[in-house]
């Protein structure tokens, strides 16, 4: 299978510790430039496994793979003269518009963790890889292709602005909103600053907020998130957040 040697550099990635070495990020990059023709599944193949590893790993040790991909979207091998070498995916440039990888992300982001068969090792990986994409988000810029953000309003609009479906656990989806607050808290505030929107619809408010003209972060969504923390005394990561959001805004 073409995408095996780049699976392997993966899964060494995985097993290198907590920081991959150059020579990983390195190697992969000379793997897939050397496969052009069949790069884009080669990406799908590797983004899918990145993030298989991201849910099976805990947030205090996700430094090496999260450290791999910073370091692979910041490779530009260099040509003759001053210029810097070119390779083109379907979705953009190597590396730095990380080609399919958003497109992975949002494949998988199909779920709701409320949901009443899930099991807490389903909640666990869950969270796990939301850690992953928040730490991506939090040193990202808007339109970066490591700005999850949006995934980020999703799940507090999860938590705090649907009416949990009988028989669900709101709990978890507060949890996972934690997650997020956690780990790309401080650009998440900034984005509020800012009253960054979102086009279309996929940034409105939950329905219990109908009423309300949110296109995406605003002061007012961000206090009912709080709010919605406050309430959850019963969900310990609640009042972490409650914290954190509380220092954010000093």
């Amino acid at each position: 299978m073409s995408s095996d040697g780049a699976l392997a550099i993966l899964d060494a990635v995985k097993t290198s510790g907590e920081r991959p070495t150059s020579h990983h990020v390195q190697s992969f990059h000379e793997y897939v430039t050397s496969h052009l023709d069949e790069v884009n599944d080669i990406l799908w193949e590797s983004w899918n496994r990145i993030f298989d590893i991201a849910e099976q790993t805990t947030p205090e040790k996700q430094d090496g793979l999260y450290e791999f991909l910073v370091s692979l979207k910041d490779i530009k091998e260099k040509s003759e003269g001053d210029g810097v070498k070119i390779y083109e995916a379907e979705g953009g440039k190597l590396w730095e518009d990380m080609p399919a990888f958003p497109w992975v992300a949002r494949d998988l982001w199909n779920f709701d963790v409320r949901e009443p068969d899930m099991t807490a090792e389903d909640l666990a990986r869950i969270d796990n890889k939301s850690a992953f994409l928040a730490r991506l988000t939090a040193t990202s810029t808007p339109d970066d292709p490591f700005d999850f953000s949006l995934y980020a309003l999703w799940a507090l609009r999860c938590a705090f602005e649907e009416d949990c479906p009988p028989g669900h656990c709101n709990d978890a989806a507060i949890r996972n909103a934690a997650v997020w607050i956690k780990y790309s808290g401080k650009a998440l505030r900034k984005f509020v600053v800012e009253n960054r929107e979102f086009e279309g619809r996929v940034a409105i408010p939950g329905p219990k907020f109908s009423d309300k003209s949110w296109k995406g972060f605003t002061q007012e969504r961000w206090n009912v998130w709080k709010a919605g923390f406050q309430e959850a005394a019963a969900v310990p990561e609640a009042k972490d957040a409650v914290e954190i959001m509380n220092g954010l805004e000093a």
